[in-house]
């Protein structure tokens, strides 16, 4: 069976990851990491398979952070996802979610290297994981081809749980 690749997108800031989160709970056998936006102005990872948070930014000014908008965030969040993203086992099954791909990854940086390598992996073997990638509405053909995306299925948040992973 050839694995499966949702895009779930939405505007930026419309509750795409505040929806994954909640989602998650309810569906098991799901691994990978969703970033939230707290109230209290900090910006967090989730590692999905061990449910440690990890401060991952702020909109503090941090000089060894990487600026991106508003938000400075931190290297050692980005390794996390990087790590997740890297030792994922396609032939394990289940379903992978990164939260998100955004204009950093377009420029090659961020967890741009990593989710290349596993694309290039899913592409040329038989593998029954599915992989949900959170991408903001205005950047979807540029993932798509970009990461060489075959055969993916663009949803949105509405559609998130008429899904069957």
């Amino acid at each position: 069976m050839k694995s499966k690749v949702y895009i779930l997108t939405g505007e930026k800031q419309s509750g795409k990851s505040t929806l994954l989160e909640h989602w998650v709970k309810s569906n098991p056998n799901v691994q990978g990491f969703i970033t939230l936006d707290q109230i209290d102005g900090i910006r967090y990872i989730i590692n999905l398979a061990s449910n440690i948070i990890i401060p991952y930014g702020s909109k503090k000014h941090d000089a060894s952070a990487i600026a991106i908008g508003n938000w400075y965030l931190n290297k050692a969040g980005f390794q996390v996802g990087i790590d997740i993203i890297t030792n994922y086992d396609i032939k394990r099954g289940g379903v992978l979610i990164i939260d998100e791909i955004g204009n950093l990854e377009m420029k090659g940086e961020g967890y741009s290297g990593a989710l290349l390598g596993l694309m290039k992996k899913l592409n040329s073997i038989e593998s029954e994981m599915t992989m949900l990638l959170v991408v903001r509405s205005s950047l979807v053909d540029e993932v798509i081809d970009y990461y060489d995306i075959q055969n993916a299925t663009v949803i949105s948040k509405e559609e998130l749980n008429l899904v069957s992973f």
